[in-house]
Parts: C-alpha cells; structure tokens; sequence
C-alpha cells in the first residue's frame, strides 16, 4: 500500500515555482491549481521541461531532508 506524502504549504509552493520557472505553459496558467478544465488543466509541455522541473523537485527535496535530520 502506498504511504500518503502531504506537502507542506512552502513545499507546494517550491514545486509551484520549479514548474513556472521551467514551463511558459505553466507560468502563463497561473500555477498549479486545477481549475477542472481539460484545457486548462492538460498543459502542452516539453519532456526537457518536465524532466527540468523533475531534477530540480528533487534536488529541493535533498535540501529540505537535510535540514530535518
């Protein structure tokens, strides 16, 4: 069974920036939010991009566990 992982409102919001720092797409969108709507919600984005917004989500996460041990 896979664990539940709940982010933290500054952790939603690194991810938020990763993304429109990454994808014009997303930046035009406004953010992450689903607004329901396949148009809106299905973004047309690069796999560069999204494997960009992928290592820096990651390296984000490194920094932040080390901070908690």
């Amino acid at each position: 069974m896979k664990k539940e992982i709940i982010l933290t409102k500054e952790q939603e919001n690194k991810l938020e920036e990763i993304a429109m720092a990454y994808s014009i797409e997303i930046m035009e969108r406004g953010g992450l939010d689903e607004r329901h709507n396949d148009r809106e919600d299905f973004p047309e984005i690069s796999i560069w991009a999204i494997k960009s917004i992928m290592e820096e989500a990651y390296k984000a996460g490194l920094e932040d566990g080390k901070k908690m041990v």
